[in-house]
């Protein structure tokens, strides 16, 4: 099955297992950024899961805009958040935090950096793109087939996100490691444009 077709397929049955109900106070709290959220203005992110993050900035004051490969999880937030289906689209220099949490492992490689380089190009200078990946400690190339990313399970070690960040025009500001679950590391991170 293709990826979009699995998204647009779990978007439309709300499927509680792939799409993230993560919190904006979630977010705060897992990549120590309250006063981030405190002062920001603009805000995007990257795979909208069940918008509850969107909606919590919205009902702050906060602009909010969306990215995701499913047009069917954009209409979930297209009446309070303006939408994008592609990255090429993103407006330069304009968000002051950008929120990519459990998107990673669900993407390959060229479209990891794809939606970097266009992230990174559209943070403010002193803007934060908060990333989450996901490693393992005997880390290996893997296929990063159809089946990988629909499952989550594409690995970055940090040798080869730090590598692609950079080639984006880009720059780890922070790292932090989250939680370990059996052999998978949730690595976090703060980006910004180098």
């Amino acid at each position: 099955m293709e990826v979009l077709q699995w998204w647009d397929g779990h978007h439309t049955t709300n499927d509680k297992q792939y799409l993230t109900g993560t919190t904006l106070a979630q977010y705060t709290e897992i990549f120590e950024v309250s006063e981030l959220v405190e002062k920001g203005k603009r805000f995007l992110e990257i795979g909208v899961g069940k918008g509850f993050a969107i909606r919590d900035l919205v009902a702050l004051g906060k602009e909010v805009e969306a990215l995701d490969i499913s047009q069917v999880a954009l209409d979930k937030v297209s009446k309070i958040a303006k939408t994008h289906i592609t990255p090429t689209t993103l407006p330069s220099n304009s968000f002051d935090v950008i929120i990519m949490h459990l998107v990673a492992q669900h993407v390959n490689t060229a479209t990891l950096t794809k939606l970097l380089k266009h992230a990174i190009r559209s943070l403010n200078y002193g803007g934060v793109l908060l990333l989450q990946t996901a490693d393992v400690v005997d880390y290996k190339d893997r296929p990063q087939t159809d089946k990988y990313q629909c499952e989550g399970g594409v690995l970055y070690s940090d040798e080869v996100l730090r590598n692609i960040v950079k080639g984006c025009k880009g720059r780890v500001a922070r790292k932090l490691d989250g939680k370990i679950y059996d052999t998978v590391t949730w690595h976090l991170y703060h980006i910004g444009k180098a």
